[in-house]
């Protein structure tokens, strides 16, 4: 029974990869199309069904959350995963391949900087 479970486990996790590892093609390819703002509308619909079904099982819990802190859920609902994605959306239509490898390269170089600069004591 344990390996079945960690069988459908290791499943689901390599269907993760499989799923991000193509969102950056795909989101290049839909941005010829459509525009940041509608790419992340239409993303967000389609994971808009199951979550209904979701919101609907675990309602007790979800208007408990809610009641606590209603402010910071709301912020956390506007600014989080859709800015994350609006954000992704923008930068993959307006960089070049290279562009964003230079970003990446520039991130791994900014982590080396911060080590340096802590054994320099700058």
């Amino acid at each position: 029974m344990r390996d079945r479970s960690l069988f459908r486990i290791q499943t689901l996790l390599v269907f993760v990869v499989i799923v991000w590892g193509a969102a950056y093609p795909m989101v290049k390819l839909l941005l010829l199309h459509l525009d940041p703002m509608e790419l992340v509308l239409a993303r967000f619909w389609v994971c808009f069904l199951p979550l209904v079904g979701l919101a609907a099982r675990y309602r007790r819990e979800i208007r408990k959350l809610l009641r606590r802190h209603p402010l910071r859920i709301t912020i956390l609902g506007l600014l989080g995963v859709p800015g994350y994605h609006l954000t992704f959306n923008l930068g993959t239509r307006l960089l070049s391949e290279d562009q964003a490898t230079a970003g990446s390269a520039a991130t791994s170089d900014l982590g080396r900087w911060v080590r340096d600069c802590n054994e320099w004591k700058i």
